[in-house]
């Protein structure tokens, strides 16, 4: 019910059900929290922690707590230019097409409000971070949704028939958030290649998981690819470097033919004067890029076993499919509805929550509905014994209200 002193009607569409469900449900007895993408959650057990070698760092310069510059220290930026060239290829780029900010999802936003106007659409796909959509809806514009397919892959056909002339910008994640999908060389390169006759479409890769890698697969960046339109990169070190809270991430615009001029100067430049600066500890990225890097080569082996783990036992339940992951933390699972007798994925969820105690999201908060299927997403950061006893769990959970089971069907 709407009072005299309401919210803006954009706020409405602003939706984040990865923390927005601890609103929406009971979650005191909820003893697996399986739902937030964040290694330092030490509700379920702790077996990561920040890299000491980046805490020692930060401690010399804390003291250094005045206003940063707006875009970004120099010798951060020049830092987040060299690696992107020597690490990803990502070249023909200067300091002055580096913007760091509080955050990859704050970057994210940064850029959308600098870009789009009322009424624009952007492509992205689904299943989604739901940032993607929340912040397109917050600013006027239009999530327009292409689907992820089985393979992992965006369905270009669906990009193609959907690309309208209102279409401002498309979104990749690469790697994927909730599936964990890699996309590969080759459609990178069908992206480039159709919208090459629109330099009005800004190309944006969200690329927060690019250094949790697994084994056999191989990250490409579209920006390492030749391209004629202006792309954007969407870096966090939140992840990789486990500093979530950290808040750090930036923006690097890779604009070989010179189109983003206007973009740079009156939109992302006149908006980080108006939102000032990102936080001080922007100064441990060139630390981070630069220094020791075992963590993460430990971090990826962990999360290998536990990918393993949960997949193994997923793939496994009748009437479910999941995708098994490439990168990342995360694994996307879909529930014959039907089967299982559930309405709704959110339906699915809450009764995961409320008679099993295990939190996760449903797939609806990533943009990702089914009339046949229910998905929920998994996060597999948990000690390997929480996951077993959370697998087991859900199997049970699901096992109890499995319909096509003789036994069930004649209690119904």
């Amino acid at each position: 019910m709407k009072t005299p002193v309401s919210a803006s009607h954009l706020v409405e569409g602003a939706h984040y059900l990865i923390r927005g469900i601890l609103r929406k449900l009971d979650t005191s007895k909820s003893w697996a929290k399986l739902h937030i993408g964040d290694p330092l959650e030490d509700v379920v057990g702790k077996d990561y922690c920040v890299p000491e070698h980046l805490v020692k760092y930060a401690t010399t310069f804390l003291h250094k707590a005045k206003y940063p510059p707006s875009n970004g220290y120099e010798e951060v930026r020049e830092a987040i230019v060299a690696h992107a060239a020597k690490a990803r290829n990502i070249t023909g780029v200067t300091i002055d097409d580096v913007w760091v900010r509080n955050g990859g999802s704050e970057a994210l936003l940064f850029l959308m409000m600098a870009y789009l106007n009322p009424g624009d659409e952007v492509l992205m796909p689904s299943p989604n971070y739901p940032v993607n959509s929340g912040y397109a809806n917050l600013l006027g514009g239009q999530p327009v949704f292409y689907d992820i397919k089985e393979d992992g892959q965006p369905d270009m056909e669906q990009i193609r028939a959907r690309a309208s002339k209102k279409t401002r910008m498309i979104i990749t994640i690469n790697p994927g958030n909730p599936m964990g999908n890699i996309l590969s060389r080759e459609t990178n390169l069908e992206i480039l290649e159709f919208f090459q006759s629109r330099p009005d479409v800004l190309i944006v890769e969200d690329a927060t998981y690019y250094k949790i890698v697994f084994p056999g697969n191989e990250y490409v960046s579209i920006a390492s690819l030749p391209h004629k339109n202006t792309i954007a990169v969407i870096d966090s070190y939140s992840k990789s470097y486990l500093i979530t809270g950290w808040r750090l991430g930036n923006i690097i615009i890779s604009d070989p033919e010179g189109n983003a001029g206007h973009l740079k100067t009156k939109g992302l430049n006149q908006l980080a004067d108006l939102y000032m600066c990102a936080n001080i500890l922007q100064l441990v990225i060139p630390e981070a890029l630069n220094g020791p890097q075992d963590h993460i080569q430990k971090f990826i082996e962990s999360l290998v076993k536990k990918k393993e783990l949960m997949y193994n036992r997923l793939s496994r339940i009748p009437g479910t499919k999941t995708f098994e992951p490439q990168a990342g933390f995360y694994m996307f699972t879909a529930v014959d509805m039907e089967r299982y007798g559930v309405q709704t994925d959110f339906d699915l969820s809450a009764n995961l929550n409320d008679s099993a105690g295990l939190l996760v999201v449903p797939g609806s908060g990533f943009d990702r509905k089914d009339r046949k299927y229910g998905y929920i997403r998994f996060v597999y950061l948990a000690p390997e014994e929480t996951l077993t006893k959370a697998l087991d769990a859900y199997e049970d959970f699901l096992k109890t209200r499995d319909h096509s089971n003789p036994k069930l069907k004649a209690k119904t």
